[in-house]
């Protein structure tokens, strides 16, 4: 059992440093939740809960919640949307988009066709965020 215990104590450490290269992918692969964050001047922000580039500062914010109704969309060329979906519909010119609310005022109409995924990031299991983990490493850097 001492064995048992001291391996685990050493194969921890080991196992940090070993990947402590791959933290910057690892970070970018990985699906954080989303807060939705009320600011006391009233201001309306979505954003990923570790990180994220458009955060308030900490003592401005009122109220922070994660809906589990809130999406995220990952578009063909890399970009993540938050917001709720709205609606659903077909295009004039053919073809289907989403109708997204991504703030108080602002609405996106996406074309389906370019949509990469869709996920709910804050109604995700970890097996859930490791298996998307993983198949954003494969579409990155395919094996073949």
């Amino acid at each position: 059992m001492r064995r048992f215990a001291t391996a685990i104590l050493l194969l921890g450490p080991i196992t940090i440093v070993t990947l402590w290269p791959l933290r910057p992918l690892l970070i970018a692969v990985w699906p954080v939740p989303v807060e939705e964050l009320v600011t006391t001047d009233g201001g309306w922000i979505l954003a990923p809960a570790i990180g994220g580039q458009n955060r308030p500062d900490e003592s401005t914010i009122q109220v922070r919640t994660r809906p589990l109704s809130l999406v995220e969309l990952e578009t063909v060329h890399g970009e993540r949307i938050y917001g709720y979906v709205i609606e659903r519909g077909e295009l004039a010119a053919g073809g289907y988009a989403v109708t997204f609310k991504t703030g108080p005022d602002r609405v996106q109409v996406i074309p389906d066709a370019d949509l990469a995924a869709v996920l709910h990031p804050n109604d995700m299991t970890v097996a859930d965020r490791f298996r998307l983990a993983l198949g954003r490493i494969r579409n990155r850097h395919p094996l073949s």
